[in-house]
C-alpha cells in the first residue's frame, strides 16, 4: 500500500471535458445540470478551479472521466492535450479509470489507469475507486477500520457525503466528484467510513 503521510494529497473526478450534455444548454440528459451555459465556459472555470487548488507539491488522483465528445480518432490526442496540458498536475498524478475513459486509455496508451487504489495517509487508509461504493464492492476490505476512507466520483450529485450498504452494515463514502465540490478535494476535507 502506498504510504502518502508526509504528502498534500488532492482527489477529483468527473471533470468531463468538452461534454456538452453536462451544461444548461443541452436540455434532458442529465437530471442536473452544471451551472454553465456552454462546454467552453465550463472547461474554462474547470481549468481555473483546478488550477487554484493544486500546486507542484501534491500528489493529485484522478477519478476517472476527463473528457467526452471527441469527434475522429484523429484528434482525440490533441483535444486530450488541450485540457491536460493546462492543468497543474503536481509532483504526481495518478489516474483511476472511471467509466468513459476507455477510449482515453486506448488511444493514448502511455497514460497508466489503475481500476482503484489504497493508500495511507497518517492513522487513515483510504479505498479510492471511481463508481459509488453502493453500486460496486471491489474494493472492499474484510475488516473495515474505523480509519477507513471511502472516496468516489461517478454519480454526478451535489452531495459530498452518502451512505451504502455492506455486509450488513452502513458506511459513509466521500464523493470528489466535480459537480459536488467544483475543485480538486483535498484529503483533510474527508470523513471517516463510520
Amino acid at each position: 500500500m502506498i504510504d502518502f503521510t508526509n504528502e498534500n494529497v488532492f482527489l477529483v473526478s468527473d471533470t468531463h471535458f468538452n461534454h456538452n450534455k453536462l451544461v444548461r444548454s443541452c436540455k434532458d440528459h442529465f437530471e442536473q445540470f452544471r451551472k454553465y451555459e456552454t462546454t467552453a465556459e465550463m472547461d474554462k472555470d474547470v481549468i481555473e478551479m483546478w488550477n487554484k487548488t493544486i500546486t507542484d507539491n501534491d500528489i493529485v488522483i484522478f477519478l476517472g472521466d476527463f473528457m467526452l465528445c471527441v469527434p475522429g480518432d484523429h484528434r482525440y490526442k490533441n483535444v486530450f492535450h488541450s485540457y491536460f496540458d493546462k492543468l497543474n498536475k503536481g509532483k504526481q498524478f495518478i489516474w483511476v479509470m472511471g467509466n468513459h475513459d476507455e477510449k482515453l486509455h486506448q488511444r493514448i496508451p502511455e497514460i497508466e489507469m489503475v481500476d482503484k487504489l489504497q493508500f495511507v495517509k497518517g492513522d487513515k487508509i483510504y479505498y479510492v475507486q471511481h463508481y459509488d461504493y453502493g453500486e460496486v464492492h471491489d474494493l472492499m476490505p474484510d475488516v473495515i477500520d474505523p480509519n477507513v476512507v471511502f472516496v468516489h466520483g461517478h454519480t454526478h450529485a451535489d452531495t459530498k457525503l452518502s451512505r451504502f450498504d455492506y455486509n450488513d452494515q452502513s458506511y459513509i463514502q466521500n464523493c470528489v466528484c466535480w459537480d459536488a465540490w467544483y475543485r480538486p478535494v483535498n484529503v483533510n476535507e474527508l470523513e471517516n467510513c463510520e
